[in-house]
């Protein structure tokens, strides 16, 4: 009932220390405080950038009334970005707590090694996957209803999957401008059939291979996966002329 679910919030640790490195976040942009740069309040919290991006788009909408300023807004939401392409993957996020919660067998996981970012880190027992959406509609005809967890996931990926796929359509954009999409004998390939394909890849990943974003950007998912559906199609675009292209978008990151 109502109580319980009161209870239950009021009681919920990381969600009280999310809402305070979240004011902390506004209060750090509006006044310029640089010693507070992103992400110094998360590590002085010590919370994961998964717990944090899960109360920045309820806050910030119309209807809360906090009428936070446009620029503001623009911080709090290049937040949320970064953590979907690359801080929720990194080892220790709560994403994984999640993740064995709503899909090992167990609903429990221990961490092996130190607490590094090394990507040969391992989660005991990390799931294979989420499970494409339409899998889980399916189930969700038994009597089983989602977890917390599960619902808090499928938000999550929706948003990556959306994400990439904005990216995809201007990288491949892009691309045809310079009418990179030929065939070695000269002939055009059309663009949205490789964005289709690039997409359904991307998405197999997210959803059906998410262990292979442990510790990874997603950008590198989004790069291999172009470079190798013009392999197939043997399209004469390099990856050199895929990192040329993707080196002009606002969120190019050199590390990738």
């Amino acid at each position: 009932n109502g109580s319980e679910v009161l209870m239950s919030l009021l009681l919920n640790k990381t969600l009280h220390v999310s809402m305070v490195a979240f004011a902390f976040e506004v209060l750090s942009d509006c006044y310029k405080m640089t010693a507070l740069s992103f992400p110094t309040v998360l590590n002085r919290l010590d919370i994961s950038a998964f717990d944090l991006c899960k109360v920045i788009e309820p806050l910030v909408r119309s209807e809360v009334n906090l009428n936070l300023p446009k620029e503001v807004k623009k911080h709090l939401y290049a937040i949320e970005e970064t953590s979907l392409e690359c801080l929720s993957w990194k080892p220790g996020s709560t994403f994984y707590k999640h993740m064995i919660e709503a899909r090992s067998p167990t609903g429990k996981g221990d961490s092996e090694g130190d607490n590094s970012s090394s990507a040969f880190q391992k989660v005991n027992p990390l799931p294979k996957c989420f499970g494409r959406p339409e899998t889980r509609i399916a189930d969700s005809n038994s009597s089983t209803s989602s977890s917390p967890s599960e619902k808090t996931l499928e938000e999550f990926f929706k948003k990556v999957a959306k994400l990439c796929t904005f990216r995809l359509i201007d990288l491949c954009n892009r691309l045809e401008r310079d009418c990179m999409f030929k065939k070695k004998n000269g002939d055009l390939v059309d663009s949205a059939m490789i964005l289709e394909q690039v997409v359904s890849i991307v998405e197999y990943v997210i959803y059906e291979q998410t262990r292979l974003l442990y510790n990874r950007h997603v950008d590198q998912i989004i790069l291999s996966s172009l470079y190798g559906v013009c392999k197939v199609n043997q399209i004469g675009v390099t990856f050199r002329d895929i990192v040329h292209h993707y080196s002009k978008q606002t969120q190019c990151k050199q590390e990738v």
